[in-house]
């Protein structure tokens, strides 16, 4: 009898009711970060990929002129001069202008060096590691960097070097009506 007395008092201080529990409920950070991670990936990605089937319309729709190895889409709204694959846009006042052949030239030259391949990879890299500060840094500095490289060469084969140096100078005060084109492929 007095072996139950005891288990029964045990028992009955075992049993709190649970307004007098102070349980304490820490939140699982891996599990956080894990969900918080993917969530941002999955806006990225379909940011991108609202923007690249955005980029694929306007290509697919407008007519195109074959020159050199690439196409050339004339579009009627503004937009500064970009290329993406072997495509080249560009809106009909810089089709039309003095300065379309220099335009053109550089722009070719983003095709024959394949930028493309590099602001993609720099994007999915941007998608992946998203987190980290120096990801977009390094995207920011590689684009101007492929800038400079097609900048070289465009010079070396132009003939008027001074008129090409002035267009680059007004080429980078105009802005684009594709947020992620930005000096002149698709970044």
């Amino acid at each position: 009898s007095n072996i139950t007395q005891l288990q029964y008092k045990q028992s009955a201080s075992n049993s709190v009711p649970l307004s007098d529990q102070s349980e304490v409920i820490t939140p699982d950070w891996g599990n956080i970060f894990l969900y918080t991670y993917i969530s941002v990936v999955v806006s990225l990605l379909l940011y991108y990929s609202y923007k690249y089937l955005k980029l694929y319309r306007l290509i697919s729709q407008t007519d195109y002129i074959n020159y050199k190895h690439s196409k050339i889409h004339v579009v009627e709204e503004y937009v500064a001069p970009f290329s993406f694959l072997n495509h080249v846009v560009i809106s009909k006042k810089d089709y039309y202008s003095d300065d379309s052949k220099m335009i053109i030239t550089h722009e070719q030259e983003h095709i024959k060096q394949y930028h493309y391949i590099d602001i993609m990879c720099m994007n999915l890299f941007c998608i992946m590691f998203w987190f980290n500060p120096i990801i977009w840094l390094y995207k920011t500095i590689a684009v101007q960097n492929l800038e400079h490289l097609v900048d070289e060469q465009c010079i070396n084969q132009l003939d008027n070097k001074a008129n090409y140096q002035y267009l680059l100078v007004n080429a980078s005060l105009t802005s684009s009506n594709y947020p992620l084109i930005k000096t002149n492929i698709f970044q």
